[in-house]
């Protein structure tokens, strides 16, 4: 099955690339890809053979598509207003495909037709870009910070020039500074405070190299700067630099730096992360030893000692996407569901970017609710411990009546989703998370010839959120044409 979807996310190209080709996407955040692309025209005609020419369209793809949900909805609107005219393997592959956008988690760069309209407007930009003008402008400004190094006053004053102008070509020349060891201690720290205050300029700059990286260092100042900007991803950023260094001596002392810039985070997932790594039974033994080190010595780790002497012991409990509750409670056979409801919220999921559930800020309507359903499933249940199957069906139940009218004292989801806390960018990525599973289950009705369930469910989903992107493509969709089912 993997294989076959495989196929289709690559035969897209050829049999969805030209569907695909006109819709509109966003101007470019930055031209920073495209300067890369100039590059590599200069060593010849790319290809995808080529490694580097793959990278950098696969990188762009993540920076500029993959979290754009209304692109997402773009191209998913225009294959299934066009899936009635498909015919053979496009019409086949078709559903796959949809699928796949519709999932904010589904790397785009794995669509072939996605990959194809990307390159495009690459290549478009290219043609009609000025950005080598821009460089040229700020080429003395930029000279200036690496010729005058040595002195302070020079270039001091070239930072101060282009955390001034704040613009993507400046704090790329920043980024480079605090990256390469050619400023003294003064000056590095003033060019990542004109990053940390320009920011998100040079993001795309930052990103992109870190993944491309040879490791030969640690790039202690851009994970600094990751973590002072609330970086989603900083903390995995550093926990990557772990995995891929932690066996060579060299490096143990810039390690235990990096890893005390996690005391820093806002990341309230952070403590999941590392204890995926210090206890998980497939990580490194050289990276574990380094993080129980670092746990026992640095005052940095403090959040991590009291999660290890916490009411939580080990084994930690870690729940991947696609595991529900009722997957997780099969896997403890013997256990009181009350009992496996206490793991449930203790555990790390990565639904929750790892955090705990019983730590995710809830409103008080949520956790009423939360209450009531549990209560509710236990005084339902045809015995002590009902398998698998019967849990999820008595859920999947459940889970209707909170989706409508209250009843049973029940608390609507529209009700609770109104009063979810959303302030930080965590919390945001948590809840972008969970109106996409919404999403993905109307969508899922609508496409199995459940019209009735699939507008009930796209209904509730547009109370909580009238904007959101997906939500409004597939309710024109619905409300113009059959849905994929009636098409087989």
């Amino acid at each position: 099955m993997t294989r076959d979807f495989d196929r289709a996310m690559a035969e897209s190209a050829d049999l969805l690339g030209d569907v695909l080709s006109e819709v509109e996407a966003p101007p470019f955040q930055d031209d920073f890809l495209v300067c890369q692309l100039g590059r590599l025209l200069e060593d010849g005609e790319p290809s995808f053979e080529d490694s580097d020419f793959r990278f950098l369209i696969q990188q762009g793809i993540r920076l500029e598509y993959d979290s754009d949900i209304g692109l997402r909805a773009r191209f998913m609107e225009r294959l299934r207003r066009e899936a009635p005219e498909f015919r053979g393997r496009a019409r086949r592959i078709t559903p796959d495909v949809i699928g796949a956008l519709e999932d904010v988690d589904f790397p785009l760069h794995r669509i072939g037709a996605v990959v194809r309209h990307y390159t495009r407007r690459l290549f478009a930009r290219l043609e009609g870009t000025e950005g080598a003008e821009a460089v040229d402008d700020l080429g003395e400004t930029i000279d200036q910070v690496f010729e005058f190094a040595g002195d302070p006053e020079i270039a001091g004053a070239a930072i101060g020039r282009l955390a001034r102008l704040a613009s993507p070509v400046a704090a790329r020349a920043l980024a480079y500074a605090v990256a390469e060891p050619v400023l003294d201690e003064t000056l590095e720290e003033q060019a990542s405070e004109a990053l940390r205050a320009g920011w998100p300029a040079g993001r795309a700059y930052i990103l992109y190299n870190l993944r491309l990286h040879a490791h030969e260092d640690i790039p202690f100042r851009w994970l600094e700067l990751l973590v002072a900007a609330n970086e989603l991803r900083a903390v995995d950023r550093i926990l990557e630099e772990v995995l891929k260094h932690a066996r060579d001596p060299a490096f143990r002392t810039d390690l235990l730096a990096s890893l005390d810039l996690l005391g820093r985070s806002a990341d309230p997932g952070r403590e999941g992360k590392v204890l995926r790594i210090l206890t998980g039974p497939h990580a490194p033994a050289d990276a574990r030893r380094l993080l129980a080190d670092w746990v026992q010595d640095s005052t940095a780790a403090a959040f991590l000692r009291e999660a290890l002497e916490s009411g939580n012991p080990p084994p930690h409990d870690f729940v991947h996407l696609g595991e529900d509750f009722s997957s997780f409670a099969a896997a403890s056979p013997g256990m009181s569901l009350d009992r496996v409801h206490a793991r449930w919220n203790q555990a790390y999921h990565e639904s929750l970017g790892w955090q705990q559930r019983s730590k995710l800020p809830r409103s008080a309507l949520e956790v009423r609710s939360e209450e009531s359903i549990q209560a509710a499933i236990i005084d339902r249940l045809p015995g002590p411990r009902p398998d698998e199957a019967t849990l999820r069906e008595l859920v999947e139940s459940l889970r209707e009546t909170w989706l409508g009218t209250p009843r049973d004292g029940m608390i609507p989801l529209v009700a609770i989703y109104r009063e979810r806390p959303r302030e930080n960018p965590w919390l945001e990525d948590v809840y972008t998370r969970e109106i996409n599973g919404l999403y993905i289950e109307a969508a899922g009705r609508y496409d199995d010839g459940d019209g009735e369930g699939a507008r009930r469910r796209l209904d509730r989903l547009l109370e909580i959120e009238p904007e959101y992107p997906l939500a409004t493509a597939l309710d024109r969709v619905m409300q113009s044409q059959k849905s994929l089912h009636d098409l087989k």
